[in-house]
């Protein structure tokens, strides 16, 4: 074999190399940018598609606010939506509620400590709901009570309601679903009723979540209405009275 002929052998070799090598490089890059991919956008969400004909559209979804495992939400169990546009998410198995602004970027955490049962310490946040002052409820299933935060996150008050499960609210009453009935309470925890007419509750949370005038009997009338007032009401229920103020 003349010089000219190994030249030209090499010069193929080494091409069909850096060939190979190059598309060993592609290949490497679109699994780093796969890897990379997934986690900024984790399997399962779902494209924005358009629904035709009065349907919903899909703006985004929500994971956390960082890449790592501590920053994700864990089982999310309820969301709140503030006047303000502001998202509340409870996240139980962390003991924590994350905060999100209306484009879904991150606002702030309520996390007074990994499963805390003293005053003003969350244990497991299952339910949320928000008042029409941004004030924030949170169902408490852990310690058995309902804790209260003003909307920059500062602990407001709480109280216990044993069986605590879900609470949500209507005009002025804050209703809370605990050991197999819904109760009725002001803001300030007090003047509790025990809803009997399931109906009427779930007519009163499908209107405006802050109507001036709910469908229902207010539970911010002080003294608690007489038997025959509560007949004649939407609500019907049995008085509990207020065996404790709290601040």
């Amino acid at each position: 074999m003349s010089g000219t002929e190994a030249t030209a052998s090499h010069a193929r070799r080494t091409t069909a190399l850096l060939g190979a090598l190059l598309v060993l490089l592609i290949v490497a890059l679109c699994a780093v940018s796969y890897f990379f991919v997934r986690i900024l956008l984790p399997a399962g969400a779902p494209e924005p598609v358009v629904e035709q004909g009065g349907g919903l559209t899909w703006v985004r979804s929500i994971y956390g606010f960082g890449p790592s495992r501590d920053e994700q939400l864990l089982g999310p169990t309820d969301v709140a939506v503030a006047p303000n546009g502001r998202i509340h998410v409870t996240d139980p198995q962390r003991a924590r509620v994350l905060t999100f602004n209306p484009d879904g970027t991150f606002a702030g955490i309520i996390h007074t400590g990994a499963g805390g049962t003293g005053r003003g310490q969350l244990g497991r946040p299952g339910s949320i709901a928000c008042d029409a002052d941004g004030n924030v409820y949170i169902a408490d299933e852990l310690n058995g009570k309902i804790i209260v935060f003003d909307k920059r996150a500062r602990f407001v008050r709480e109280w216990p309601v044993p069986g605590i499960a879900n609470v949500d609210i209507a005009g002025d009453t804050l209703y809370a679903r605990a050991g197999g009935e819904v109760v009725a309470f002001t803001f300030d925890g007090c003047f509790p009723l025990v809803v009997e007419t399931y109906v009427a509750v779930a007519q009163a949370l499908c209107s405006s979540p802050w109507a001036a005038s709910p469908p229902m009997m207010s539970a911010s009338t002080s003294p608690m209405p007489s038997t025959s007032a509560s007949r004649r009401s939407t609500v019907r229920g049995r008085s509990l009275g207020c065996s404790h103020r709290v601040p």
